[in-house]
């Protein structure tokens, strides 16, 4: 990709309405939110589908609530 060798993570992440396995952080998004992170944590994150699999998210944006 445009970053090797860069840390980045793949979700699972649910809600009152239902849950998504796919849900991926890209390096520049997880170096900056990486401490909001974390299991258990509830959080909101903002994001798109993925053009190439409707069934996935990439998050752009993450706060705490």
């Amino acid at each position: 990709g445009k970053t090797p060798g860069q840390l980045m993570a793949f979700l699972c992440v649910e809600d009152g309405s239902g849950s998504i396995d796919s849900a991926t952080v890209f390096p520049e998004c997880y170096a900056e939110h990486r401490d909001l992170l974390v299991e258990g944590n509830t959080v909101l994150m903002m994001g798109e589908t993925s053009k190439r699999d409707r069934t996935s998210i990439i998050v752009n944006q993450v706060s705490q609530i």
